[in-house]
C-alpha cells in the first residue's frame, strides 16, 4: 500500500483516503472537489473608506481656499501617494492574501457527502491530484 499524499492530518494511500474523523476506501469515493469557504462578512473596508472621505471633506473645508487654486496639484499628489503605498504594501498583502486563503476538500461515495480537509490552494489541489491518480490505480 503505497501513500501518495500525507500532510496536515490527510493521507491518501492507493486503497484509503484517512482524514481526521476516518477514512473512505478508495474504490467507495465517486466524487472529489475543491470549494471556498463562504466568506465571512467584513466590514472594515466600508468603515475605512467612509473615515477616509469624511477627513478629505473635512480637510477640504479647512483648505478651501488653497485647494481653489492648487486642486489639480492636490489630486495628482493624492493619486500618485495612493500608487505608491499601494505598489510598496498593498501588493504583498493582496499577493499573501491570494495565496493562503482556505480551501476545502470534499469526496462524495453516493449517499453522503463529506468535507474530509481545509488547506490552502495548493495543498488541496496535491491532495485531490493524488485522491484521483489513487482513484484511477
Amino acid at each position: 500500500m503505497r501513500t501518495l499524499f500525507d500532510a496536515g492530518g490527510l493521507q491518501v494511500t492507493e486503497e484509503w483516503v484517512r482524514y481526521g474523523r476516518g477514512r473512505v476506501p478508495v474504490a467507495a469515493i465517486r466524487e472529489v472537489w475543491v470549494a471556498r469557504p463562504p466568506r465571512p462578512d467584513r466590514r472594515w473596508p466600508a468603515i475605512a473608506g467612509a473615515l477616509t472621505l469624511l477627513a478629505a471633506m473635512v480637510a477640504g473645508l479647512i483648505f478651501r481656499a488653497w485647494l481653489a487654486e492648487y486642486w489639480l496639484a492636490a489630486l495628482l499628489v493624492g493619486l500618485a501617494v495612493v500608487a505608491f503605498l499601494f505598489w510598496a504594501v498593498g501588493l504583498d498583502v493582496l499577493t499573501y492574501h491570494i495565496e493562503h486563503r482556505d480551501h476545502d476538500l470534499w469526496i462524495s461515495d453516493g449517499r453522503r457527502r463529506l468535507h474530509i480537509w481545509r488547506h490552502n490552494e495548493v495543498e488541496v489541489n496535491k491532495a485531490l491530484r493524488a485522491i484521483n491518480r489513487a482513484r484511477d490505480l
